[in-house]
């Protein structure tokens, strides 16, 4: 299913994929998030790992992909592109959802990240030139029970580059921490 949203920045375009069986109820949702410089196609590789057992929803930021781009002055936020996140999430259905992100520009969220309180899996790459191991290593640290997988090959944008193993990643993830949905 495609849909678009009417945001304060304009259209939203948004993907929803149910490739579930039928014998799956109640499907959780996973809401794949882009980032700067991206479209919602950067997914497309991670999706044949989870898309048996999870209703998947994906969508372009606003200023990418099919989306609008927001006329001058608008005012860009960390709570909007929350909005956004949240509004895709509702028309996917609601209820509780996983949320899969990828680099926003680096929002420094340090001093919340004690309180992230749901299962948080974290994928590195060993060496990126934007978000250092180490910076990733302190995140880990500060999220209790977060997991870190390290991708001792890679750089920025691991979406792209690893796609397929991202994928994997998150699945075994999910798996593990939510058997009872899995």
């Amino acid at each position: 299913m495609n849909g678009k949203l009417d945001r304060p920045g304009g259209a939203l375009l948004f993907e929803v994929i149910d490739a579930t069986p039928p014998w799956v109820r109640d499907a959780p949702l996973i809401v794949f998030h882009h980032g700067i410089g991206a479209t919602a196609d950067i997914w497309a590789e991670w999706l044949p790992a989870v898309v048996d057992r999870f209703r998947i929803a994906r969508f372009d930021t606003l200023g990418f992909g099919r989306s609008a781009v927001p006329g001058p002055g608008y005012a860009w936020s960390l709570d909007g592109l929350v909005e956004d996140v949240l509004a895709v999430a509702r028309a996917a259905g609601g209820g509780p959802f996983h949320f899969v992100g990828e680099s926003l520009g680096g929002t420094d969220l340090t001093p919340d990240l004690g309180r992230i309180g749901v299962p948080t899996l974290l994928l590195a790459p060993a060496r990126s030139p934007f978000v250092p191991l180490p910076v990733m290593e302190e995140i880990h640290a500060a999220i209790p029970g977060s997991e870190l997988q390290v991708f001792g090959d890679a750089r920025h944008g691991l979406p792209c580059s690893h796609g397929p193993a991202c994928g994997r990643a998150l699945r075994a993830f999910l798996d593990r921490r939510a058997p009872s949905v899995a």
